[in-house]
C-alpha cells in the first residue's frame, strides 16, 4: 500500500491555475488627487470555467473593493451579435473582449448621483443614496454582470468605504 501526498486535492488544483489575463485602469475614484487602480484579473485553466477578481486599490496600495465571480458573469445579449449559437471559441473571445471594455470612460460619472436623480428603495439604500447625492464630487462607477445585473458603485467619503448605490435586476 502506498502513502498519499499530504497536499489535498483542493491545493493541487490550486497550484494548478494560472493568471491569464489582467486589465488595469487608472481612475479618480476615492480621492479627488489622486488615481485609484481598477483591475480584473482572471485566473484559472481554461478561460470560460475561470474565476474573476475585480478590485480597487488606491494609490496607497489599499485594497477598497474587491469582488470575485465567475468568468461567465461577463457573457451577456451582447454575445448573441457575435453569433446566435455561440460556439466555446466565441465565448472565450468575447470574455475577454469585455474584460478589455470593463472600465469605459462612460461607466464613470461625477458626480455619483445626478442632482435630479430620484431614490428608488427597491434598488438602493436610503442612507448610502443621501450620502453620495450631497456629495458632488463623489464618482460612481456602473457595471453589468450577466445579462442584466446591473451596479453602481462609489466610495463614499463620509462612510470611508465604496458602497454600492443601485443594484437591479
Amino acid at each position: 500500500m502506498r502513502c498519499l501526498s499530504e497536499q489535498s486535492g483542493a491545493s493541487l488544483v490550486t497550484l494548478d491555475t494560472k493568471m491569464l489575463k489582467k486589465v488595469t485602469h487608472q481612475r479618480v475614484f476615492s480621492n479627488n488627487n489622486a488615481e485609484d487602480t481598477f483591475s480584473l484579473t482572471l485566473v484559472g485553466n481554461k478561460i470560460n470555467a475561470a474565476q474573476i477578481s475585480f478590485t480597487i486599490t488606491n494609490n496607497k496600495g489599499e485594497i477598497l473593493y474587491k469582488e470575485n465571480f465567475p468568468s461567465e458573469a461577463l457573457l451577456d445579449y451582447g454575445l448573441l451579435e457575435v453569433s446566435e449559437k455561440p460556439t466555446e471559441k466565441d465565448k472565450e473571445n468575447y470574455l475577454l473582449k469585455r474584460m478589455d471594455t470593463f472600465f469605459e470612460p462612460k461607466d464613470f460619472s461625477t458626480p455619483a448621483i445626478k442632482p435630479n436623480a430620484d431614490y428608488e428603495p427597491q434598488y438602493s439604500d436610503r442612507i448610502i443614496w443621501n450620502t453620495l447625492k450631497q456629495d458632488t464630487t463623489a464618482v460612481g462607477f456602473d457595471y453589468l454582470l450577466y445579462e442584466e445585473s446591473g451596479r453602481s458603485i462609489a466610495y463614499s467619503k463620509k462612510l470611508k468605504k465604496v458602497v454600492e448605490y443601485f443594484s437591479c435586476c
